[in-house]
């Protein structure tokens, strides 16, 4: 018994030093760049699906400023550049959410916004900012309540959906450039 595991133990310290020859120094020829291609192909795919994310929510959170002021973070910096992007060549709207920020903090910050997409090339009258629900395309809340409530009867719980969404109240809407 104590042969075999000598023996066996000789075979694995031989076996494993025929695995120390080092490490490669260079690539094997033609894999590197198939290997960066394939990389770069998929970091552009998930970086156009991100950015279409961006365009399509519109939206900037209290998260994307630095904790209670009205500086961008680098997220924010990040978001607000993709969507500048955007707004060079279409119109449109960009939520801001107020959060729990003072009117004072929340003017502050559409100031922020503002100032960085005309550092962005953004003219005034392509983006209007204002509080509101994030983007995207959804449902009007009309129709989800109408659905809603026909899923209701034909279930028979018979619950009530037809409750008015709750108005927004605080700073605003501002346009860029032009603002409050």
């Amino acid at each position: 018994m104590k042969a075999l595991m000598i023996a066996t133990s000789g075979i694995a310290i031989a076996l494993l030093a025929g695995c120390g020859g080092g490490t490669r120094t260079e690539p094997i020829t033609g894999t590197n760049n198939t290997m960066e291609a394939d990389i770069s192909f998929v970091n552009s795919v998930n970086d156009t699906a991100v950015n279409n994310g961006i365009i399509s929510q519109h939206t900037i959170y209290p998260y994307h400023f630095i904790s209670g002021g009205s500086e961008l973070n680098s997220l924010g910096r990040k978001e607000v550049a993709v969507l500048a992007d955007h707004y060079r060549m279409n119109k449109g709207h960009l939520t801001v959410r107020k959060g729990d920020a003072s009117d004072e903090l929340y003017n502050a910050r559409l100031k922020s916004i503002e100032a960085e997409l005309h550092r962005s090339g953004v003219e005034g009258s392509q983006v209007t900012l204002e509080d509101g629900m994030p983007g995207g395309n959804g449902m009007k809340s009309h129709a989800l309540n109408a659905m809603l409530q026909a899923e209701s009867m034909q279930s028979g719980k018979g619950a009530d959906y037809s409750t008015s969404a709750p108005q927004l109240s605080g700073a605003g809407s501002s346009v860029v450039g032009g603002g409050k």
